[in-house]
């Protein structure tokens, strides 16, 4: 009785942790993806543009727009009636890393060939709707992965990242 207890409560608490949401969101009361039939897409020129994979940012576009499209609205570079920019950010991350070694106890000592700091950084991506006077109408960010030299994301990657915000975009 107690395991199955045990098994039911465990097994809820993970599937509700699992269902937490990654993107962070923002709207105005009156936004609805299904008002607007074109739009743009601008990549925002990052500071970091250097560490991000050229592939990866082309990749994101392209696959952004061809999302939109499915949704029935129409690329219009010359005057849409929303424009869509996709920013990407790293944050830079050092964290200071110990050893625990135990001699006649737990303590702390510094290795002189462990490395001590951990310089993995991690990435954002932004995705922001703008009406036709450049204000914002919907934003959704989220953490992307850590890198250390790059942000290189594979196809399935992008294609993961940007379902997400379209669903969330879709959801409203």
């Amino acid at each position: 009785m107690f395991k199955k207890f045990f098994l039911t409560f465990f097994s809820l608490i993970l599937f509700t942790g699992c269902s937490v949401n990654p993107i962070s969101t923002q709207k105005t009361a009156t936004f609805d993806i299904s008002d607007y039939q074109s739009f743009s897409i601008s990549m925002s020129g990052a500071s970091d543009e250097v560490r991000v994979s050229p592939f990866t940012a082309s990749g994101l576009r392209d696959e952004f727009k061809n999302q939109l499209e499915a949704l029935s609205l129409v690329l219009n570079e010359e005057s849409p009636d929303v424009t869509f920019r996709i920013s990407l950010a790293i944050e830079e991350n050092e964290r200071y890393r110990t050893r625990l070694v135990y001699s006649r106890g737990y303590y702390f000592y510094n290795d002189p060939f462990y490395n001590f700091y951990d310089d993995d950084d991690r990435s954002f991506i932004r995705i922001t709707a703008e009406d036709v006077d450049g204000k914002p109408l919907w934003t959704g960010l989220r953490s992307i992965k850590y890198v250390r030299t790059q942000l290189v994301l594979s196809e399935e990657e992008i294609a993961k990242y940007i379902q997400s915000f379209i669903d969330e975009l879709i959801a409203g």
